[in-house]
Formats: structure tokens, C-alpha cells, sequence
């Protein structure tokens, strides 16, 4: 039989990833000092992480009823997906709350199950504990980020449009990571929570991947690549069909019920940053301008939808407002903010700054 401190030992023995997986049933009773021991270790792991370990301990996963069970060790069952959106963290490790036990036995419905609900009710009466939100992406960003192929390929894109005359923006990391930043940024300020900012964010570091061939239909070949991508590192996203329609349609207006989408498209106008400008870039009247520009935020209130810009003050803003693409700037801003049903201002240096749009 095992006690909480043989299940911690044991894990901690394994060197899992704790952001991966959780203990389940009487495994999670144990933890949680319902009971004081159990026969074996349930848990439930991410599809992704699950896959990881089936290739890690060469194990064939056996189908149970409605999941993927393997062993990985005398009495140490995970089952794919068998997770849940909250969680209690004891020793590092998260366990599946006293709710979230009773809602599976009672589905299971045996006559112990019966007898346990009881005595976890009774828990529930008589003790505190802290419920946390689980976010198993956490890491996936940074992963990806990291990841050797996706750096690659746009440093790629970067030589790609170095050589070409006409480009005046690069589509590179520093245009991405930018476009990172500012999506975090808009969808932080409506509220959303962290785990689909996180995959929001994932959208927005693979949306400019199809400009290594060009900047025409780049954003159907993103979402192509990003597609192959997530396949063939066995990347499974929540809100998968909001990534790729975001990467696949960041090119497009903002008539879309799709929130990562918007954020998207509306980040990605907006970063008109020193470090997006080509050689070529510098020599555009009005455009050239924005090399004085430093950073960008976004905040949003009750009422207005506010773009903060800071620049140096030698920037000419006559001359940059009178560049062609300013007063689509301002007209996105502005769809931007009608779709949430705000009002906008724009502010350049802490002074509010208007052009005709």
C-alpha cells in the first residue's frame, strides 16, 4: 500500500513533468489526506505529454472503455487526457479536487464509490484547500520559441527579404516577437484567460512563418506550415481551430467572431517599431520615421481602446502621418475598437496625436 509520502517520493523518483499530468482518484484522495493509503498511482496525463511517454517507455497503450491507459511502472497507470481544468497542488504536484473525484465516482457509481463520496463530502464540510487553474501550455511557447527549426526559418525569412527591392518591413523574429507582446498585451486587457493568451500567443509566433517564400498568400502558407508543425511535434492545442483561422486570416479585417483572431490582426498593424525596417524601408518618406520609434502598448478600459506610442523627439509627425499607411493604421484601430464596442484614442509621447483618416 502507499502513503502520501511514498506517491511524492515516487514521482519525485520519475522526474515527470509536473506541468503535464495530475493524480486522480484514490490516488488523489491519498494526497489530500482523505485516506491514507492506496494500492497504485492513477494519473492523467496531456495527449501530448502521454505520447511523450509512451515513446519514452516503449508501451503500447491499451484502450479502457473511453481512454488510453499505459504503465509505466508496477502500479503507476496514466490515462490520456484524463485532466481537468483545476486543480489542488500539494507537494509540487497537482491533484484533482475533492469535486472533481466525487464527479468521477459517482460516474463510476460502484457501491465503495457510493461510500467515498460520502466521506469526501465530509471533507469538503471540514477543510480548507486552494483550487488553482491548470495551465499545461505554460511551456509551449518558450518551447517553441527555443525550437531550432521555427528560428531557423525565419532567420530565412529574414535573408529572403533582405534581397528583395520592393520590401520595406521585415517579417522577421523581432517583427514576431513584437506581435507577441502586443497580442498578450490586448487580450490580457479584455480579460481572457491565461491559457488561451498563451495559445494566442503561439499563434502569433507561427503567423508569419509562409513569408520565407514571399509576402503574397503568406498567411494561407502559415497556417499551412503551422498545421505540419503542431503534427509533426504531436502538439495539441485547446483552441486549435482559433490558431490556425487566426494565422490563416491575419491579413483580413476584423469581421470574425474569433477573439485570437482580432488580436491578431490588430497586433500585427500595429507594430510599426524601429526594428521592423528594412534598408530599403529607410528611405520612404513618412515611413522612415518610424526609426524613431521605440515601443507600443495597448490598454483598454470601460470606454476606450488606448495605443500608446513612444518615440524619439526627433520624429517628424507631420510626415509620418501623411504616409499612406498611417490612416489605414487609424481606420484599424478604429475597427479594433468599435468590434469590442470601444471608443479609441491614440497617444504619441503622452500627447494625444490625431491625423485624417
Amino acid at each position: 500500500m502507499l502513503t502520501k509520502e511514498m506517491i511524492v517520493k515516487k514521482l519525485k523518483g520519475l522526474n515527470l513533468d509536473t506541468s503535464q499530468y495530475m493524480l486522480r482518484a484514490g490516488t488523489a484522495m491519498v494526497m489530500l489526506g482523505i485516506k491514507e493509503s492506496t494500492n497504485d498511482i492513477d494519473m492523467g496525463a496531456t495527449k501530448s505529454y502521454f505520447r511523450e511517454l509512451v515513446e519514452k517507455y516503449n508501451v503500447e497503450p491499451e484502450f479502457m472503455t473511453e481512454d488510453y491507459r499505459i504503465e509505466i511502472e508496477d502500479g503507476i497507470e496514466i490515462y490520456e487526457e484524463w485532466i481537468e481544468e483545476k486543480a489542488v497542488i500539494i507537494d509540487g504536484i497537482a491533484v484533482a479536487t475533492p469535486e472533481a473525484i466525487i464527479e468521477f465516482k459517482r460516474g463510476m457509481g460502484r457501491e465503495k464509490d457510493l461510500r467515498d463520496i460520502k466521506v469526501i463530502e465530509r471533507f469538503i464540510e471540514e477543510n480548507k484547500y486552494e483550487e488553482v487553474e491548470m495551465d499545461y501550455n505554460s511551456d509551449l511557447y518558450n518551447k517553441i520559441l527555443n525550437d531550432k527549426y521555427i528560428l531557423d526559418l525565419y532567420e530565412d525569412v529574414k535573408s529572403f527579404e533582405s534581397k528583395d527591392p520592393n520590401g520595406w518591413a521585415y517579417h522577421d523574429l523581432s517583427h514576431i516577437l513584437n506581435v507577441v507582446k502586443l497580442v498578450e498585451e490586448i487580450l490580457e486587457e479584455q480579460g481572457y484567460r491565461k491559457e488561451y493568451i498563451e495559445e494566442a500567443k503561439v499563434a502569433s509566433l507561427l503567423h508569419d512563418l509562409g513569408c520565407v517564400t514571399g509576402k503574397e498568400d503568406h498567411a494561407v502558407r502559415s497556417a499551412e506550415l503551422a498545421k505540419k508543425y503542431l503534427i509533426d511535434n504531436n502538439i495539441n492545442l485547446k483552441y486549435e481551430a482559433d490558431v490556425l483561422d487566426a494565422i490563416k486570416n491575419h491579413s483580413d479585417g476584423f469581421e470574425t467572431e474569433n477573439p485570437m483572431r482580432i488580436a491578431l490582426i490588430f497586433a500585427d498593424k500595429l507594430d510599426i517599431k524601429k526594428d521592423r525596417l528594412s534598408e530599403k524601408g529607410l528611405e520612404i518618406e513618412g515611413l522612415k520615421e518610424t526609426r524613431f520609434i521605440n515601443d507600443i502598448n495597448i490598454h483598454i478600459n470601460m470606454d476606450d481602446v488606448i495605443v500608446e506610442i513612444d518615440a524619439d523627439k526627433n520624429i517628424d509627425l507631420v510626415s509620418l502621418g501623411n504616409y499612406y499607411f498611417m490612416p489605414k493604421l487609424f481606420r484599424a484601430i478604429e475597427a479594433f475598437s468599435s468590434s469590442i464596442c470601444k471608443s479609441f484614442k491614440v497617444y504619441m509621447n503622452n500627447k494625444e496625436w490625431n491625423i485624417e483618416y
